[in-house]
């Protein structure tokens, strides 16, 4: 019998159920609209179409320079690469071709962690984990709706990490079942995105430790035995994939200096300003670790749900923990978190309003008003209703704002060369995107210059960026999106081309003879 203020609890399941099933079907169905351009191609997207066409088309995993076989250097690892290629042999070559399959492994995560959030919590906190996860990313690139819809690793690592979590979770049980899939799934996480790997250390380690505080020899066992098993397999699954490809690639290029710009970054100003950009954007996540670590100590410990619980929170917060005191401060990095973190926001929200209790919470908000006096649970109810009026609209219109760059532009670029120009035309370009759609001969700088670019550009570094772009003899340079932000064609532009035509991202130059 429901109480003054509360909607009866058959009513409430059936309000889950049904949002449940909305914001699946949403979850679909966005991820198939305009696939091909919203978001906007892009550099990190380019080389791994240009990789994955190569293999299926030429039998050569690597990339052209030239028109001749050149090593594979800046795609996505071999697990998300073979995932697009294998779109490309059932599909047909294609953007959208490519970010399905990436789309695919996104929706696939997001399932995954609605499971765990049942295994872990309840049912309540399922609905509440989709809800978060969808509609409270203050920032495009960290939202699994976009960055689900690009050619890039973070869908395939969540995936695979998530799985191998919950496998591990049904291993607490059945060890010899559950166990090889999880350390294999977890093998081919930490090939996936390197990135993952200490905070996934870190993700067992503290655990093991706490099993062993507590003399719960079984779960340390095989605790380690994960770790031992998935690291063992992280250093074999390279060795595998040589012998996949021996004969169809080359070396990949060795490139300097990318760990220190990106994942080792000690610019205190840079950290100053993640920090602020990570409380504007995911202050919610702060929350929900604090209470998750709360309720971690706090409650009822020792058993096999308690492992997992420790294992995702650690994952979490040492990934966040990463992202604000030594990463690049790119959006994108902090992605992971967040999306796993969402359990843990979830969780949060539900035991702040007793179980999403929406209307009793609203009802008590009256009373303490009239009061003039806020109790705890009126005070946790305005919290969550400030949290709601700031980050939901501002979500929303993030999400269908001009912030997310669309345009077909790069498909015009490519028609252009391909049809208006002759077989043997040479293109120098920076943009990687237009490199996978040209059927032309072309060039484009090392991969080197990415890291002195970024030297340059983003830590402001007096570092020279050495290239010469009239070295090749191009006929035509295209400067887009990264060329242009780089300024690596500038003096080039200057002396040596003229404007020829001009589209929504890009600029076509002639060369002057």
């Amino acid at each position: 019998m429901s109480t003054a203020g509360e909607w009866p609890a058959s009513r409430r399941r059936y309000l889950r159920s049904g949002a449940t099933a909305f914001l699946v079907l949403a979850l679909l169905l966005t991820m198939t609209v305009n696939l091909d351009s919203t978001p906007a191609v892009w550099w990190d997207e380019g080389w791994t179409l240009l990789v994955a066409r190569n293999w299926v088309e030429r039998g050569f995993y690597g990339r052209l320079l030239d028109g001749q076989p050149f090593p594979p250097g800046l795609e996505a690892a071999f697990p998300t690469t073979a995932l697009v290629a294998l779109s490309f042999r059932l599909l047909g070559i294609g953007v959208w071709q490519g970010r399905l399959a990436v789309g695919l492994t996104m929706i696939g995560a997001a399932g995954i962690l609605c499971y765990l959030a049942g295994r872990l919590y309840n049912r309540a906190v399922v609905a509440g984990t989709l809800v978060v996860l969808l509609l409270t990313p203050r920032h495009w690139e960290i939202h699994p709706l976009l960055i689900g819809r690009q050619v890039l690793a973070e869908g395939p690592m969540v995936l695979f990490v998530l799985a191998g979590y919950a496998c591990f979770l049904a291993a607490q049980r059945r060890p010899a079942r559950f166990m090889p899939a999880a350390v294999f799934l977890w093998g081919v996480a930490l090939v996936t995105k390197a990135q993952v790997l200490p905070f996934w250390v870190a993700s067992l380690l503290v655990p093991l430790a706490a099993a062993l505080w507590r003399r719960r020899w079984r779960a340390a066992a095989l605790t380690g035995a994960g770790i031992l098993a998935s690291l063992t397999l992280y250093w074999l699954l390279p060795r595998l994939q040589q012998a996949i490809l021996r004969g169809h690639t080359m070396p990949p290029v060795t490139v300097g200096g990318l760990y220190e710009v990106n994942a080792l970054v000690l610019d205190p100003w840079i950290h100053l300003h993640t920090i602020r950009a990570t409380l504007l954007t995911t202050l919610p996540l702060l929350f929900g670790l604090g209470h998750a670590f709360r309720r971690c100590f706090r409650g009822p410990q020792g058993d096999d749900l308690d492992i997992l619980r420790l294992s995702l929170l650690s994952l979490v917060g040492s990934w966040l923990a990463w992202y604000l005191f030594f990463s690049a401060g790119w959006a994108r990095y902090v992605f992971p978190a967040t999306f796993i973190g969402s359990l843990f926001i979830s969780v949060w929200l539900h035991d702040l309003t007793g179980g999403y209790r929406l209307r009793a919470g609203l009802d008590g908000i009256a009373q303490a008003l009239r009061r003039r006096r806020l109790d705890r649970k009126s005070a946790a109810m305005c919290l969550v209703l400030l949290l709601a009026a700031v980050y939901l609209p501002l979500s929303i219109v993030e999400l269908a704002g001009p912030a997310i760059p669309s345009s077909r532009s790069v498909f015009e670029v490519a028609s252009f060369f391909n049809t208006e120009t002759p077989p043997g035309t040479r293109v120098e370009t920076y943009d990687a995107e237009l490199l996978f759609l040209l059927d032309r001969p072309y060039h484009y700088p090392p991969d080197q210059v990415h890291v002195e670019s970024i030297r340059r550009s983003f830590r402001r570094q007096d570092v020279p960026v050495d290239y010469d772009p009239l070295a090749a003899d191009p006929d035509y340079l295209v400067v887009g999106p990264f060329g242009r932000g780089w300024g690596i064609y500038d003096k080039a532009v200057k002396e040596s081309f003229r404007l020829l035509r001009k589209y929504d991202l890009y600029e076509v130059y002639e060369r002057v003879r």
